[in-house]
Parts: structure tokens; C-alpha cells; sequence
């Protein structure tokens, strides 16, 4: 009498390290090639980890001094504003003058509504008075350090998930060319595709 178990004999580490001579080098190749991915998976996770951590010191610490070379001032509207349509989206800007860095400015800026003139509201100027969009909270520098952290996990995964899959497409044509030549030493006559 044959016995046949289904069990842990068949999960994938057991093809790469077990001694069944029954299993096929093609499979161990596999297994071996699905164990890799998924070290290469899990390495990536600390040094993306790492990469993510710089990320957030350098953006936190560009924009503590962003937000310390900022400063408000307001701008006055000098004529009337314009008002600017693109495919779903209404948008408005204005020339406007502000005092900042020891000297008026004057320029086209983006407004929230149709201005007229001697319409004034707060903007955020650089260093040099030019008008320049608010500094961002210290909060963003975390969603950048995820951001990046997340992208380079998920390149490395893409990569790993691709490494497979290709592995395996060369693995099953190997397969089939293999059970081919043996159907056709078999039965001794030409193979048929």
C-alpha cells in the first residue's frame, strides 16, 4: 500500500531546504527565488525606515527656518483684478503693493476673490519682501518622511514582486519544456505543441 499526506511537505520552504526526491530543481529554484523577494522585502524595511528619518530631520529643520525668514505684511490691491478661467477652475489675481525689507513692492499675486482697488489683505514675504507662499507646519515634515519612506518600501516590494514573477515565467516554460521532452521520449515520437 501507497500513502500520499498533504501537509507541510508541500509548503514552499520545505521545497527549498526539504531532501524529497521528488521535488524538481525548477521547484527549489523557486523557492529560493520566493525566499530572496521576501528577505529583500524585509531588509528594505529598516533602511527605509532610515531614509524616511533623514527625510524628516532635513524638511523639518527647512522649515523652522522657512518659518523664521517669513513674515506677514499686507498688500494692497492698485487696480482692479482680474479674474482667470481654466477648464473647472476660477482663480483671480491682482498688482499689488506691500512694504517689506525696507523698501514697497509691487507685483502680480494670486487673490481669493474679484479685487478692487485699495482692496488690502495679509500675504507672506520672504526675507527680500517677495511674496512667497506660507511656511509649512513642522506636521508636514512627518507626512514627507512617511511619503518617502513609503515610496522606497514600495519600489523595493514592486521590484521583489517582479523578480518573481519573471522567475517564475522562466521557470514554467522550463517546466513545460522539460515535460515535453520527456512525453516525447516516452511515447517516441515528434512532439506536438
Amino acid at each position: 500500500m501507497q500513502t500520499f499526506t498533504v501537509g507541510f511537505g508541500r509548503i514552499w520552504w520545505t521545497k527549498a531546504f526539504g531532501r524529497n526526491a521528488l521535488v524538481r530543481s525548477t521547484d527549489r529554484v523557486e523557492a529560493w527565488v520566493g525566499i530572496a523577494a521576501v528577505l529583500m522585502v524585509i531588509l528594505a524595511t529598516p533602511i527605509a525606515g532610515a531614509i524616511g528619518t533623514s527625510v524628516h530631520d532635513a524638511h523639518a529643520q527647512l522649515y523652522v527656518t522657512q518659518a523664521q525668514t517669513r513674515q506677514q505684511v499686507t498688500a494692497t490691491a492698485i487696480e482692479a483684478g482680474r479674474r482667470h478661467v481654466v477648464p473647472n477652475e476660477i482663480s483671480y489675481s491682482v498688482t499689488a503693493t506691500w512694504f517689506a525689507a525696507g523698501h514697497d513692492h509691487v507685483d502680480v499675486i494670486d487673490w481669493p476673490n474679484q479685487a478692487k482697488i485699495d482692496d488690502e489683505r495679509p500675504i507672506w514675504v520672504n526675507a527680500e519682501g517677495e511674496h512667497v507662499k506660507p511656511p509649512p507646519g513642522r506636521s508636514r515634515a512627518g507626512a514627507d518622511a512617511v511619503a518617502a519612506a513609503l515610496s522606497i518600501w514600495l519600489g523595493v516590494a514592486a521590484t521583489a514582486a517582479a523578480f518573481v514573477y519573471a522567475a517564475r515565467l522562466i521557470l514554467d516554460r522550463r517546466r513545460s519544456h522539460d515535460w515535453d521532452g520527456e512525453v516525447y521520449a516516452n511515447h517516441g515520437g515528434p512532439r506536438h505543441h
